[in-house]
């Protein structure tokens, strides 16, 4: 599952992401809903974001922390302007240890085929802020964004499909089953490559393909294909906009309660 993206290009997408989510989270109330996390809160929200760069800051220097006592750190805090600021105490060391970290560190990843140590947890949390961005601009708006209201770019969009087809789709722990089998395909429309979701009654497999033939091949053979730009895939594989689920694989998609 390599990255064709920069490990600084991962960076500043956390960092763009980080100020999306504290600038929305400042102006909310903590009590707020976020419609794309049905039952959560603002404050939940924020919980979870930033027990998330604590516990992967401290797996970065193989300490493993607790994740109960990081969320209730932010029960007490008063107020969206606070809720904003502990993220921020959260981003700050963990982007100054990956970029401390060597790329031959040995530590914790959990994705098949994961790059270097740093590189796998600056990719894994540029999309994880961004996805969680997403939530707080939802929260804001009161319903699920449109593509057109993100600030998700084209190769950052590709680079999270292919992070999520690859590397969380084949997880034993994920729920993506049929039993008959059928292959799905997810096609942007805005870039030569295509992935191909075999689904079973066992963890799926998933496989990536790169140029226009391989593309075509590769949709033919599908059983089902969703298309859209590759930013419009990369919020709709994550179940942050609604604006694909007339496609024919969201009965099954929706299965994976991990997505």
């Amino acid at each position: 599952m390599p990255t064709h993206l920069t490990q600084d290009t991962h960076l500043a997408a956390l960092a763009e992401a980080t100020t999306h989510l504290t600038g929305h989270v400042a102006a909310l109330d903590p009590a707020a809903p976020v419609p794309t996390c049905p039952g959560w809160t603002v404050r939940d929200l924020v919980a979870h974001q930033g027990a998330v760069h604590r516990w992967a800051e401290a797996a970065l220097r193989g300490v493993d922390l607790d994740w109960g006592p990081l969320e209730a750190e932010a029960a007490d805090l008063p107020d969206g302007a606070a809720l904003a600021g502990w993220l921020t105490d959260g981003v700050e060391p963990l982007v100054a240890t990956i970029a401390a970290t060597p790329d031959d560190a040995e530590g914790v990843t959990f994705l098949k085929d994961a790059p270097s140590l740093p590189r796998f947890w600056a990719r894994r949390q540029a999309h994880e802020t961004t996805v969680h961005a997403v939530d707080a601009l939802a929260a804001a708006l009161g319903r699920l964004p449109r593509t057109e209201e993100t600030w998700v770019e084209h190769d950052l969009a590709l680079d999270g499909i292919d992070e999520l087809v690859l590397g969380f789709v084949p997880r034993r722990k994920m729920t993506l089953r049929s039993p008959e089998p059928v292959t799905l395909v997810i096609h942007p429309t805005d870039a030569d490559v295509a992935w191909t979701v075999h689904v079973t009654d066992e963890p799926a497999v998933s496989t990536r393909h790169d140029g226009p033939a391989a593309v075509a091949d590769a949709v033919a053979d599908a059983d089902h294909a969703v298309t859209g730009t590759a930013t419009e895939l990369y919020l709709a594989l994550w179940h942050r906009t609604d604006e694909l689920r007339t496609a024919p694989i969201w009965p099954l998609w929706a299965t994976s309660a991990v997505l």
